[in-house]
């Protein structure tokens, strides 16, 4: 809007500029002397060829107007020269004194010269296209009024009178003639004034284009240039147009750092160390939208490495047509280097724990077969405490890890537990039964009715242990946010060609904000942690990772004090989508 502001503005005093402009134009035109001069120069050629013919013709008053005429050059060559008058259209009016006091001196010198030289009638032409060129219309009529007087002065003067046909012909000849030339310089000169002040208007829009086009330009390279990102625009032949520095170092890292989007570039890395084939496809994948979504790449030698999200988009022109693209590319170096560390950092706090686990369910094992029924009992107390403690580092170790592996649904001594699922098409209601049945039994300890509606469909593409882990995390997490008296339900049905899990609880619910981030790991709403809900905020993130991964999609829907339904679609094993 201030951009918009600022323009009118501009436009405004533009129109202010050209108009005071041709208040300028009209003053200086009714100024010039150039008529005047053209004028004395004339009446001279005359007066030089009425000597030669008879010097007796140049009588007192030929001599008197002839002196008028010289004088008034010299005036208004005084005064043009001296910038005399020039403070307005209306006190430039008095300009045309001269115009009309020449006229008068047209009158005498014709009267003069009229029997032997009739040439002299025509010097009235000249102050009388001044006053139709650069005065307004009553001041041109009243010059054309006095050429009838030129042409009248010597019948009045020689006492004949006007009285037939002929002496009215003669006198209003020259008027008739002059009005018609006055008229056509009058056109003519109105026509140029208005196609100079389109020229002028036309070349003031094209100042006012290139001087919005050039402030443009340096706001977008002062917006480039503060950008921590690395960003360049480039035209369509892969030369850059604007880069910031970083972007300029990035270049250098490529090995490009003539900064061309074009060639090969050295030291461009996918995510697994491998050299992308970048080079002139680059262009065609960012003018076809490839490149849109930000792509992780590893750019520079090995040892002074960074890691970059890229992303590129085309830049549309007036008719829609690409004339630039536009790449952007965050440095996540450190944000990487940092998921790293805490990844290995999980992996191995989640190794060491399952260490003394193993053990202490492998003598809990052997305590279950004691003859003392007090032993079997306190033996069945600490494996389902290690067993709690195995799921707690079992996500710990799947929310370390870029991909989750398969948590094992068995028992957890199971030498095959971090062994890989190899099913890939199950039968979905069976494995969600199975994966129930400890949230199931969690409900009924802490008083909350637990239901599954399971209908029978074809089988779904997914990992069994995937969707094991799944099952469990999405019905132990709606169990332990909801309420002793409350309801948990599950559900599994047909849904077009989707198949649909939906978990529904009347728990304490979410509200928009936290649903947000209700699939980021670690994440706890606040009131899980004032009701002291136990949990690592784990469970959703790693439904989602392990959806993600099967090709199926999650999404849940809540409000606060009404509960929460996390809904999984998954794809059949025949191959259909699901959208």
């Amino acid at each position: 809007m201030a951009q918009r502001g600022g323009m009118a503005r501009r436009g405004g005093m533009a129109q202010t500029e050209h108009s005071a402009k041709w208040v300028r134009v009209l003053d200086e035109s009714r100024r010039q002397p150039f008529a005047q001069v053209m004028l004395f120069v004339a009446v001279v050629v005359v007066t030089i060829a009425a000597y030669l013919i008879d010097p007796g013709l140049i009588g007192p008053e030929y001599v008197a107007a002839t002196l008028a005429v010289a004088v008034l050059t010299a005036v208004s060559v005084i005064v043009e020269a001296n910038g005399w008058g020039a403070s307005g259209s209306a006190t430039s009016l008095w300009f045309a004194a001269f115009p009309l006091l020449d006229i008068v001196a047209c009158i005498f010198i014709r009267g003069a010269l009229v029997d032997v030289l009739p040439v002299a009638g025509l010097l009235v032409i000249f102050p009388i296209a001044w006053l139709s060129f650069a005065f307004p219309a009553p001041l041109m009529a009243a010059g054309i009024a006095g050429t009838a007087l030129v042409t009248a002065y010597p019948l009045l003067r020689d006492g004949e009178g006007i009285d037939d046909p002929g002496d009215w012909s003669r006198v209003f000849a020259l008027p008739i003639v002059v009005t018609l030339f006055a008229v056509a310089t009058a056109a003519v000169g109105r026509d140029l004034v208005i196609r100079q002040r389109r020229a002028d208007a036309e070349a003031e829009r094209a100042r006012s284009a290139q001087l919005s086009s050039t402030e443009a330009t340096l706001t977008i390279r002062a917006l480039v240039e503060t950008s921590p990102d690395a960003l360049a625009v480039f035209d369509l032949d892969g030369r850059a147009i604007v880069a910031n520095e970083a972007a300029h170092a990035v270049g250098r890292k490529v090995g490009r750092p003539d900064m061309l989007l074009v060639g090969e570039f050295t030291e461009v890395y996918d995510e697994r160390g491998q050299k992308i084939p970048v080079g002139g496809a680059t262009m065609e994948q960012i003018l076809d939208g490839v490149l849109a979504e930000p792509q992780r790449v590893t750019v520079g030698p090995p040892g002074s490495q960074l890691t970059l999200s890229v992303s590129a988009r085309p830049v549309p022109g007036a008719t829609g047509e690409p004339i630039a693209v536009v790449m952007v590319a965050h440095d996540v170096t450190e944000l990487v280097h940092a998921i790293e560390v805490r990844d290995r950092f999980l992996d191995d706090v989640g190794h060491e724990l399952k260490t003394p686990l193993t053990a202490i369910l492998g003598h809990a094992d052997l305590l279950a077969d004691a003859p003392d029924a007090a032993t079997v009992a306190q033996a069945a107390t600490i494996r389902r405490a290690a067993e709690r403690q195995w799921g707690v580092v079992n996500q710990l170790m799947s929310a370390g890890r870029t991909s989750v592996e398969a948590l094992a649904a068995d028992a957890p001594a199971d030498a095959s537990a971090d062994a890989p699922a190899a099913v890939e098409v199950v039968d979905a209601s069976a494995v969600i039964e199975r994966g129930s049945e400890a949230a199931r039994l969690a409900a009924a300890e802490k008083g909350v009715d637990f239901a599954a509606v399971l209908d029978a469909v074809e089988p779904v593409r997914f990992a069994e242990r995937d969707l094991l882990a799944l099952a469990e995390a999405i019905t132990s997490n709606a169990v332990q946010f909801t309420p002793a008296g409350g309801t948990v339900v599950v559900g599994l049905r047909r849904e077009g060609d989707a198949a649909l899990l939906e978990v529904s609880d009347t728990g304490i619910g979410m509200t928009p904000d936290e649903q947000q981030h209700a699939f980021d790991r670690f994440y706890r709403t606040a009131s899980s942690r004032e009701q002291a809900v136990p949990g690592l905020g784990l469970g959703l993130s790693i439904a989602r990772t392990l959806a993600e991964t099967n090709g199926a999609t999650i999404s849940l829907e809540s409000a606060p004090g009404h509960g929460t339904v996390v809904t999984v679609r998954m794809r059949f094993a025949s191959g259909r989508v699901v959208t």
